[in-house]
């Protein structure tokens, strides 16, 4: 008789953590549920902004105004992005159909000839430098500064990356990734 009260007392034990953790159970698949939809919205609200493009499965924007790099790449940040970092053939495509000349998301301000992107990565092949580039000749900008800043070139033919002063303006693409 007192196996049997032992072995009741432990069925209903369980039964009451059951019923506890069955509970907890509910109310993470609701919070789970919540939170996806909350996520959902996010993107949603993000990949639909005005005049940003996807592609792929980033989302760019190209400005319609001029600023210089550090101006170019506080807006994108504003917005959740970044200066475009080029990481495929395919983005490089996408610069490419710029109708004007863009800020890259890629410069040499910390270390003068070591070229990295917004995303802390060093530049790696491959590249698409125009011809003589980089070659910090601030110059032909008429400044007196150096090059630390790349933009696309869409105005030399053949078209590719130029190293050009940073306080000079210029349009600018940025990316996210949320899409």
């Amino acid at each position: 008789m007192a196996k049997t009260y032992h072995l009741q007392t432990s069925l209903d034990q369980l039964e009451a953590r059951y019923k506890l953790l069955a509970g907890e159970r509910d109310q993470l698949q609701t919070s789970n549920n919540n939170l996806t939809t909350e996520r959902d919205d996010i993107k949603r609200i993000m990949c639909e902004s005005p005049g940003w493009q996807k592609v792929d499965r980033g989302l760019y924007y190209i400005s319609t105004e001029k600023k210089n790099w550090t101006e170019s790449r506080q807006w994108c940040r504003d917005r959740q992005s970044d200066l475009i970092v080029i990481k495929s053939k395919e983005e490089q495509n996408f610069v490419e159909r710029a109708k004007q000349r863009v800020w890259l998301g890629l410069s040499d301000r910390e270390v003068e000839g070591s070229f990295q992107w917004v995303d802390g990565t060093p530049l790696t092949t491959p590249t698409y430098w125009l011809r003589g580039n980089p070659d910090n000749h601030g110059k032909w900008y008429g400044v007196d500064e150096t090059e630390d800043c790349v933009e696309f070139n869409r105005d030399r033919d053949p078209t590719g990356w130029n190293d050009a002063p940073c306080s000079f303006p210029n349009y600018w693409i940025c990316e996210r990734d949320v899409c």
